[in-house]
């Protein structure tokens, strides 16, 4: 075997080692990111962020790692982990934020990257207004045995609308729905001559929720009535006694 051949197989077995050195020192690709402690699975009401993942084995171990924060997709922050296999984040203001996990390895100039883990920050309570053909506050209808209230909401993470109808004593109907499948109630067939009150409560995907003022509606088809008392004759004065009755 000729010098050429000795320096070609010396090449080769060279680059083999240099491979084998890579794999065994590579950082391990962090794996099982989740979110703890928040307000639901995606979504946080308060802006703090639990983050924690699963550290594969590699030959010479992975010492640290770099978190990348992008908010609504633009990079808006990145940091270290703050526990082993931790991390934890603080931000209220609204958006939606995507953490990527690079893990580095203290001996070889390696990095690897976990896959991308998102959550929701809402800390932006819901509003929800009454708007035409709604009835306004103490309304009345002599000729209804309906209601009908309509509704705007304000809110990003949309989520459910509660409508609920009492009369004095208690609750009579209440609609619970998604808000895409609509933002009014149409109550038919109430008794008449009965003071309603109603509200509307929206609540957004964070669990947050807010209720619009009760207002009252009366259904009253009583016309109201009065009455005379007698008086005696001879009198020289009159005196005029009227009491009326009204249903609502």
């Amino acid at each position: 075997m000729n010098k050429n051949n000795f320096r070609f197989f010396g090449i080769i077995i060279l680059l083999v080692v240099v491979l084998l050195m890579y794999f065994v020192l590579a950082a391990s690709q962090p794996t099982g990111l989740k979110f703890t402690q928040n307000t639901t699975l995606n979504y946080d009401a308060d802006g703090t962020v639990h983050l924690n993942w699963t550290a594969n084995s590699g030959g010479d171990g992975d010492i640290s790692y770099v978190i990348y924060i992008y908010a609504d997709d633009v990079l808006y922050a990145s940091g270290t982990n703050n526990s082993e296999t931790g991390y934890s984040f603080t931000n209220a203001t609204d958006a939606n934020y995507t953490f990527t996990v690079e893990a580095l390895n203290g001996t070889a100039p390696t990095k690897v990257n976990s896959t991308n883990i998102s959550m929701i920050v809402d800390t932006t309570n819901p509003v929800v207004s009454y708007i035409t053909p709604t009835p306004a506050d103490n309304a009345a209808s002599n000729t209804l045995t309906s209601l009908f209230v309509n509704v705007s909401v304000t809110e990003a993470n949309n989520d459910s609308l509660k409508f609920s109808l009492y009369n004095s004593t208690s609750l009579v109907r209440q609609n619970v729905s998604l808000i895409s499948a609509g933002l009014n109630i149409n109550w038919t067939g109430l008794p008449i001559n009965v003071a309603y009150r109603y509200n509307v409560t929206v609540n957004d995907s964070a669990t947050r929720s807010f209720t619009a003022a009760t207002r009252t509606f009366n259904l009253d088809n009583i016309a109201p009535s009065l009455s005379l008392t007698k008086t005696t004759s001879g009198q020289t004065s009159l005196i005029l006694s009227i009491s009326g009755k009204e249903g609502t």
